[in-house]
C-alpha cells in the first residue's frame, strides 16, 4: 500500500494546465446551467422558499423563532444579492453559486494532490468539473451548494501536522455546519482521529474553531425558540417522520400551522412499500422545540424496533440510491422535468463509483490521507443518514470524496496488475538473496 504523502509531487506545466482547464469546463458548465438551462429562479418550492423568505427576513432585519428551521448559512447569502442588486438579485445569486461550485474543482485538487498524486487528484478534480449532480446543485436555492463549498474547502484546507491549518479546516466545518448542520458530525470524527494519534495542538484547534462559530449561532438560536438547540430546530420533527410509521407530520393551533414531509417516504410509498398504509401525525407543539420531537422519534424507536430495524437498511439503501429499479434520485430535481437526467446519473454514480471506492478506502485503509479525506467524510455522511433518513440528496455533498476514493482504487487495481506477472514470471530456481542473507549461510 501507498504511504501518504507529507509533500506533494511537483506541480508541472502541463498537469496546471489540466487543472485550469477542468476549472474553466466546470466554471462554463455551471454557468450555462444556472444562466440557461436551469436558472435557480424557476425551481422556487419547498424547501427553496423556505430559504428564499427567511433571506428576506433577514434583509428585513428579522429572524424569528420560525426562521430557526433552517440555520440562516444559505439565507445569508441570498440576503446579501437582495441588499446588493434588489432587482436582479436572482441573478447575481445564480451567477455565485456557479462560481462556488466551479471554485470546488481546483480545491479538490488542492486536497487530493497532498495525499495520493498528481494523476489521482487531476483525475478527481477534472471528473467533478462535468459531474452532473455536482452542477444541477449550482441551478437551485438549496443548501447543498454552501454546504458542498465549505466540506471542499476544509478537506483542501485540513493538514493533520499543523494547528492553523486544522484550525481553518474547523472553521470552514463551523460555517459549513450553518448551511446544514449535518456536516458538523465531520469535526468529532477528524478530532477522534487526531486524538489516536496524540495530536493534541492540532484536535485543540480544530475544536475550537469549529465551536467558534457553532456555539455563538446555537446560543441565538436557543434564545430565539426558548428551546436548547444546536444550529436550528429541525433535527426533532425529521427524527419523527424518519423512526415513526408515518406519512408526514403536522403540528397546528389557532394561530399557527405547520407541515412537514420527507421526499423520500414518498418514494417508498411508490414502491409498493408499508409507509402508502400508514397515516398523518398531528401534534399542537410547533416544530421549533425540537426536543419534544426528538424525544418522539426516540420513543418511536422503542415501540416499532422492527420497524427501526427495517428503516435503518432502508435509509443505507436508499442514501445510495437504492436498486436501479427503484428509481430513488436527489430530490428535488427527481421530482422535476430534471428527473431522468438527475436518476441516471445517481444511478451510475451509486452502482460504478461508489463501489471503486469503497475498494480504495479498503486497501488505502491504513493511510491517513485516506482516512482524514475520503473514509470519515463517507462514513460522517452515511452515519447522519442512518440517524435521520436516507437520501441521496443528503450524500451529494460528499460525492467529491467519493470520486477521490473510487479514482485511488482504479489505481490500486492498475498496480495490482503491473506486480503480478513480475511474481508469476520470476523462475522458482532463481532466488535472490541480500547479503546478510547469503553471509548467515555460507557460515
Amino acid at each position: 500500500m501507498s504511504t501518504p504523502r507529507a509533500t506533494p509531487e511537483p506541480l508541472t506545466a502541463s498537469l496546471l494546465a489540466g487543472v485550469i482547464g477542468a476549472t474553466v469546463l466546470g466554471l462554463g458548465l455551471r454557468l450555462l446551467w444556472v444562466l440557461k438551462l436551469h436558472p435557480p429562479s424557476s425551481e422556487v418550492f419547498s424547501d427553496m422558499q423556505s430559504y428564499v423568505d427567511r433571506a428576506r427576513h433577514l434583509l428585513a432585519g428579522r429572524y424569528d423563532s420560525g426562521d430557526w428551521l433552517y440555520p440562516p448559512g444559505t439565507s445569508a447569502p441570498l440576503a446579501l444579492w437582495m441588499k446588493l442588486t434588489p432587482f436582479s438579485w436572482q441573478r447575481s445569486a445564480a451567477v455565485m453559486q456557479a462560481v462556488l461550485a466551479a471554485a470546488e474543482i481546483p480545491l479538490i485538487f488542492i486536497g487530493a494532490r497532498r495525499w495520493f498524486g498528481n494523476r489521482v487528484a487531476l483525475m478527481a478534480a477534472a471528473s467533478f468539473s462535468i459531474y452532473y449532480l455536482a452542477i444541477d446543485y449550482a441551478g437551485l436555492f438549496s443548501s447543498e451548494v454552501y454546504l458542498t463549498f465549505w466540506l471542499v474547502l476544509a478537506v483542501a484546507l485540513l493538514d493533520p501536522d499543523r494547528p492553523v491549518r486544522m484550525a481553518l479546516a474547523g472553521l470552514a466545518l463551523g460555517l459549513g455546519a450553518l448551511a446544514k448542520p449535518q456536516v458538523m458530525l465531520l469535526a468529532p470524527m477528524w478530532f477522534g482521529l487526531l486524538a489516536m494519534r496524540r495530536q493534541w495542538n492540532q484536535a485543540a484547534a480544530l475544536t475550537a474553531a469549529c465551536a467558534a462559530v457553532v456555539l455563538p449561532a446555537s446560543i441565538i438560536c436557543t434564545r430565539a425558540t426558548g428551546h436548547l438547540q444546536v444550529l436550528s430546530s429541525t433535527s426533532g420533527v425529521v427524527m419523527v417522520q424518519a423512526w415513526c410509521p408515518v406519512k408526514d407530520v403536522e403540528a397546528h393551533s389557532s394561530a399557527w400551522s405547520m407541515a412537514f414531509g420527507l421526499p423520500t417516504v414518498s418514494t417508498r410509498i411508490g414502491r409498493g412499500e408499508q409507509e402508502a398504509m400508514w397515516g398523518h401525525a398531528r401534534y399542537d407543539v410547533p416544530f421549533t422545540d425540537s426536543g419534544f420531537y426528538m424525544r418522539e422519534g426516540l420513543r418511536c424507536i422503542a415501540r416499532f424496533p422492527a420497524h427501526a430495524l427495517r428503516t435503518l437498511a432502508l435509509n443505507l439503501w436508499d442514501t445510495f440510491g437504492g436498486p436501479p429499479w427503484s428509481f430513488q434520485g436527489p430530490w428535488p430535481d427527481a421530482a422535476t422535468d430534471w428527473r431522468k437526467p438527475t436518476l441516471w446519473c445517481n444511478q451510475l454514480f451509486s452502482w460504478l463509483v461508489v463501489p471503486f471506492a469503497f475498494l480504495g478506502m479498503w486497501r488505502h485503509r491504513r493511510d491517513r490521507g485516506m482516512l482524514f479525506a475520503v473514509t470519515l467524510p463517507v462514513a460522517s455522511c452515511i452515519v447522519t443518514c442512518l440517524v435521520f433518513h436516507g437520501e441521496p440528496r443528503f450524500r451529494v455533498p460528499y460525492d467529491f470524496a467519493i470520486l477521490v476514493g473510487a479514482w485511488m482504487g482504479l489505481a490500486s487495481m492498475r498496480r495490482s496488475r503491473e506486480v503480478a506477472p513480475v511474481a508469476r514470471d520470476a523462475p522458482v530456481t532463481q532466488v535472490e538473496r541480500s547479503p546478510d542473507v547469503a553471509a548467515r549461510t555460507s557460515a
